[in-house]
């Protein structure tokens, strides 16, 4: 057994290197330790983990735990300016091929990127009902007649997920919450709690957990480090574990916010459709189920 976080603070001087080299290693080295912990705190043994062989860590501290583990060649941390609190959409706009396309089959491209298209209205209509501030969002492709008045659009950066998420905290500038276009059942009001509980006094991060192990919100009081998310492997089932031993490790004390579904596949659909009856997100889905394709789905 080994302890992580013992191993962590024998390694952390690793991350203040500026060498980009070492600064992969140094998170590379800390994620495959979390990802080895996760499957071990769940059994209750919290902060420990069974060592993977020496090779093998040596390995995967070069190689990393994916091909995404890349972190910058001068990590910047830098205060959340100003008190205008806001809510940041990472959006990709629906076109047909482009989104959702895990729904296919048994949707069509153009199927799926209508269901994405109501996702992203009920998301975008909660948003500009709740309270925050400033509106942003971070959008891949062109912005539509599905955008509504009120919103900051920011254009999304080139890479990796994690790399894509740290570009658009740093463009968006300022303390608030980030959340995606999966999630049509979050409403304005909760919206506001996951805000308000963000900002709590003691509390510097927040996270909502997504039931396949991901997340879909995270929340920024204090400060913003771009390896908050740079390296963390994205779109895995340990990635919210992942994200939030991240947060820890920069020293944010986090808050825990309502674990949501989001929506991947056809079974995450139906039960979102079940949660949220009067969204658009359920009203489109019905009219797809009445195909016989989905019925059995």
């Amino acid at each position: 057994m080994i302890c992580l976080e013992g191993q962590i603070r024998r390694n952390r001087s690793l991350s203040r290197l500026p060498n980009e080299e070492d600064s992969v290693r140094f998170w590379n080295y800390v994620d495959c330790l979390a990802a080895f912990a996760v499957k071990d705190e769940r059994d209750g043994c919290p902060l420990h983990g069974v060592a993977p062989p020496p090779d093998r860590l040596k390995a995967l501290a070069h190689g990393g735990c994916n091909e995404r583990n890349i972190v910058s060649r001068n990590p910047t941390t830098a205060p959340c300016q100003g008190t205008a609190r806001h809510i940041l959409v990472m959006a990709k706009a629906p076109q047909p091929g482009a989104v959702k396309t895990r729904l296919c089959p048994p949707l069509s491209f153009r199927e799926a990127a209508d269901l994405a298209a109501a996702s992203l209205a009920d998301t975008l209509a909660a948003v500009a009902d709740c309270h925050a501030e400033r509106k942003i969002v971070a959008l891949h492709g062109e912005p539509g007649e599905w955008l509504p008045s009120g919103f900051e659009i920011i254009k999304q950066s080139d890479g990796g997920l994690d790399r894509r998420l740290a570009a658009a905290w740093g463009e968006a500038g300022g303390p608030g919450l980030q959340i995606g276009m999966d999630t049509p059942q979050a409403s304005a009001q909760l919206l506001d709690e996951c805000l308000e509980a963000t900002f709590r006094p003691g509390t510097t991060a927040s996270l909502g957990l997504a039931a396949d192990g991901g997340w879909w919100a995270i929340g920024l009081s204090a400060s913003w480090h771009r390896d908050i998310f740079t390296g963390v492997p994205m779109s895995t089932p340990a990635t919210g574990q992942l994200q939030l031993r991240r947060l820890r490790q920069l020293g944010h004390t986090v808050a825990a916010l309502p674990e949501l579904r989001d929506v991947d596949r056809i079974g995450d659909a139906r039960i979102v459709s079940a949660v949220a009856p009067q969204s658009r997100f359920a009203s489109t889905f019905a009219e797809l189920t009445a195909d016989t394709r989905l019925t059995a789905s």
